[in-house]
């Protein structure tokens, strides 16, 4: 009996196996990305303190509008899954192209948010150099915005398949280009002058381009033409573009909300002092690294709720969901561990490339390494909420993600974290109440799932 039990778990549909084949590529997908990003950072504390102290609030800002949008192209996945379930391959292609139409309608918003951008930028307490850099960094990753956009528009078409190989090697391709023109053009190598942070921005701007074309060479291969008639059903299509903004709205608002809030966590860390901000963006820095696989994860697990519910099968979407979570919670706990008896491992990385330690780099340090227990804590929260409702959306369960992260980001976080900043500045106050945020964001996506209320959504009928 035990036997059969654990037969079922981990080789049935929905089981773990199921689960870990899709993952791993988008696990190595996600983590690739924040690698790139990590050594991105890397570099740029190796240049300069200050170029590290820049990167994170811009690079926050810009993205804040981009996941708007990125919210709803990417939800083109959770349809591509359903109707893939359904073997409708048709209308595959049209969820496909909607998502992208998106990204073209992208663009001219992002460009029109730029100006208030700046301005934002401009009006904030950070020292004139780390806002003159931040303004470099945040104009350039506008100005290509929805090419980011059209890239996980294109990405959503493969991963609501469950082809993921594709695009993890699409994205560890690109990834490779970003980090090579990193080194390149922030330090001025190989007849490039230096650029700094504006060097960073141009390399990512580099690495998606290449996405996007291996993307567009594979979705119109003559395989994906033939089968998914990819080429012929190229356009606007008004009732999917319709459905997709109903269900996608409030995941991309949801999405946009979550970054909004945290850029203004990060902006009033910031204001606290220079040191607080540099200290805090190697947090990120490192927790984005650590908890990409469990966003690839979360991807996956979405993935296959979406398809098990185009099959009709909903007990198969839950197991599949919780499937999820074990491998989430584990490799969290694991990590979690390490943050907590050898913050050092980590937060010394960012000083590897310097010879002598400046003393604000010391400083930058030693306020870094008993932040580690808090994202200890951090990345084991945020598993019940990524999993979790990362499972309600691929039912398309989107309206209640979206009202609890507003309830939670905009009357708790937000509040709360102003008010630090305020009555009790304090870098480790501060993420003392973005852990409490997650941790709340996990309770109510949690309660959720096992309610079960999202087993009645069928947004492709």
């Amino acid at each position: 009996m035990k036997e059969n039990n654990f037969v079922s778990e981990f080789k049935n549909p929905g089981g773990i196996k199921e689960v870990w084949l899709i993952a791993y590529p988008l696990i190595i997908n996600t983590s690739s990305y924040t690698i790139m990003q990590f050594v991105d950072r890397s570099m740029l504390a190796w240049f300069h303190p200050d170029a590290l102290a820049a990167i994170i609030p811009a690079g926050i800002l810009s993205f804040t509008i981009i996941a708007l949008f990125m919210g709803i192209a990417m939800y083109s996945n959770v349809f591509v899954a359903q109707y893939f379930g359904k073997k409708k391959f048709a209308s595959m292609s049209v969820s496909l192209w909607q998502g992208v139409f998106v990204g073209f309608l992208s663009t001219l918003i992002i460009l029109a948010f730029t100006p208030i951008g700046m301005w934002i930028l401009g009006s904030t307490n950070h020292a004139e150099i780390v806002k003159i850099m931040e303004k470099q960094y945040f104009l350039i990753l506008n100005l290509f915005g929805g090419l980011i956009v059209i890239n996980h528009a294109l990405a959503s078409f493969f991963t609501g398949q469950g082809k993921t190989k594709i695009t993890m090697w699409a994205n560890v391709i690109g990834n490779m280009v970003n980090i090579l023109f990193a080194y390149l053009m922030i330090f001025g190598k190989a007849g490039f002058p230096v650029m700094g942070i504006k060097g960073a921005a141009w390399s990512t701007i580099f690495g998606n381009v290449v996405i996007l074309i291996i993307y567009l060479v594979i979705i119109f291969s003559e395989k994906n033409r033939k089968i998914f008639k990819t080429s012929r059903l190229f356009g606007f299509y008004y009732p999917a573009f319709k459905r997709l903004v109903k269900f996608g709205v409030p995941s991309g608002v949801s999405f946009c909300l979550d970054i909004l809030a945290f850029s203004v966590f990060v902006f009033l860390i910031g204001n606290i002092d220079k040191i607080s901000l540099a200290a805090s963006n190697i947090l990120i820095a490192i927790e984005m690294l650590v908890f990409m696989p469990v966003l690839g994860l979360a991807i996956a697990g979405e993935t296959l709720v979406g398809q098990y519910m185009g099959r009709k099968m909903p007990d198969i979407s839950a197991k599949a969901a919780i499937s999820t979570f074990k491998i989430a919670i584990g490799y969290a706990l694991s990590i979690g561990v390490l943050f907590w008896l050898f913050p050092n491992w980590f937060v010394d990385f960012f000083a590897i490339g310097m010879k002598n330690r400046s003393a604000d780099m010391q400083m930058i340090l030693s306020t870094a390494y008993p932040l580690m227990k808090i994202i200890a804590l951090f990345i084991v929260f945020d598993v019940f909420f990524i999993v979790f409702g990362h499972a309600i959306r691929g039912a398309g369960d989107t309206r209640y993600h979206m009202k609890w992260m507003i309830l939670c980001s905009w009357l708790f976080f937000v509040p709360c974290a102003y008010l630090i900043s305020k009555y009790a500045p304090s870098v480790q106050n501060m993420w003392i109440c973005g852990c409490i945020y997650v941790f709340l964001l996990g309770l109510v996506m949690t309660i959720r799932f096992y309610s079960n209320k999202w087993r009645k959504f069928d947004i492709t009928a």
